[in-house]
């Protein structure tokens, strides 16, 4: 499958968060726990954590589908015996890109279903 430009740098943001796991601070989160009125040392804890990431520059095009992409960690599907990751459930996609404000375009959905597939593909060459 060819993905041209776009697409390359979105499996390698797909890498990145794989490597990067539930330490990845995503800034929307900051923006959340401030408006949510988070305590002052929780909203301190989080920007020390974002400044401390590793940072990975996305080029705009793709960053609703990289800033959806990490929304949705929780959000997938899992079958087999091993209950092994089998896909993002598409419905709960929707349901996050929605709270997060996020418009589902093509480009969007094509670029969020480049990560999803690249992710596949690593954790199933792991396994």
């Amino acid at each position: 499958m060819h993905h041209g430009t776009a697409g390359k740098k979105l499996i390698a943001a797909a890498l990145h968060d794989l490597g990067g796991g539930s330490k990845s601070v995503d800034p929307k989160t900051i923006e959340d726990l401030r408006r949510a009125d988070a305590p002052p040392e929780i909203i301190a804890d989080y920007e020390r954590r974002a400044k401390q990431q590793n940072d990975f520059i996305v080029h705009p095009d793709n960053w609703d589908a990289v800033r959806l992409f990490i929304s949705c960690r929780t959000q997938w599907r899992r079958g087999g015996f091993n209950g092994a990751k089998v896909g993002l459930d598409y419905v709960a996609v929707q349901v996050v890109a929605e709270a997060r404000n996020i418009k589902m375009t093509e480009d969007t959905f094509s670029g969020l279903q480049i990560m999803e597939a690249e992710t596949l593909r690593l954790i199933n060459e792991r396994n």
